[in-house]
């Protein structure tokens, strides 16, 4: 009887395989990572559910014909008030 021979792994499983080492830090960057992402994802959620936004009601700021001088003084506030002179009214 002649030697047997022992069967050999395939190369890929012979070599050594280079080693990665994380640390305790970075998992908790990544996982401070995930939970930002989780809460964006989340407001974009309530968001969409939320639906449109109705329009706000337009708010006529100018006046439609000009003030005469007695009506913007009434709107102008005491403090900036100019006395009247008494030629006018």
């Amino acid at each position: 009887m002649g030697t047997r021979r022992r069967p050999e792994l395939p190369a890929f499983s012979r070599t050594r395989r280079r080693t990665i080492t994380v640390s305790i830090g970075s998992l908790h960057g990544l996982r401070y990572l995930l939970l930002v992402l989780l809460l964006l994802q989340l407001s974009t959620l309530l968001l969409v559910l939320a639906g449109p936004v109705p329009p706000r009601p337009q708010i006529q700021t100018l006046p439609a014909a000009p003030l005469s001088a007695a009506e913007a003084r009434s709107l102008m506030p005491p403090e900036r008030r100019v006395p009247q002179s008494s030629g006018e009214r």
